[in-house]
């Protein structure tokens, strides 16, 4: 029953991000996000947390490749879309990890729980930070299941 109800939140969440359905394997909605950043100055406040701008990702896999086109709302910049190319670490049901060339973001969703976490890197001339989302996933199957 908790699975279904997860199912069903996902579906709405999926439809309310505007992430068209065309060819995706799977979804992945990274709604809860923080990030710590540790600034370059010298100062007691100088390591905070904050919160990080929620993603939502549709994702094509062939083979050991998996494209994802991503977009995400930030406050200062309004709508943000990209795409990004990911190989498969490992795919050992149920887990499957992702990550980019150079590991400077990693993905790793359980799949029999619908849940997924990403860790990514940022390095700016000010501070050096780390985000950390935590998730749904969904595949484009119990997507069009749950439409109908």
């Amino acid at each position: 029953m908790v699975v279904i109800k997860l199912l069903l939140l996902a579906l709405l969440v999926f439809q309310a991000r505007h992430i068209s359905a065309a060819d995706y394997d799977f979804y992945l909605d990274f709604s809860e996000c923080k990030l710590t950043v540790g600034y370059l100055v010298l100062s007691k406040e100088s390591i905070k947390t904050l919160p990080g701008d929620p993603t939502t990702m549709a994702c094509r896999r062939t083979s050991n490749i998996v494209d994802c086109d991503f977009i995400f709302k930030t406050e200062l910049e309004g709508r943000k879309e990209k795409s990004e190319r990911y190989e498969v670490v490992m795919d050992s049901p149920p887990l499957l990890i992702l990550s980019i060339i150079g590991g400077s973001e990693t993905i790793a969703i359980n799949t029999s729980q619908h849940a997924a976490a990403v860790t990514s890197r940022i390095i700016r001339e000010q501070f050096l930070g780390a985000k950390v989302c935590q998730g749904m996933y969904l595949t484009d199957f119990e997507r069009k299941g749950l439409r109908k």
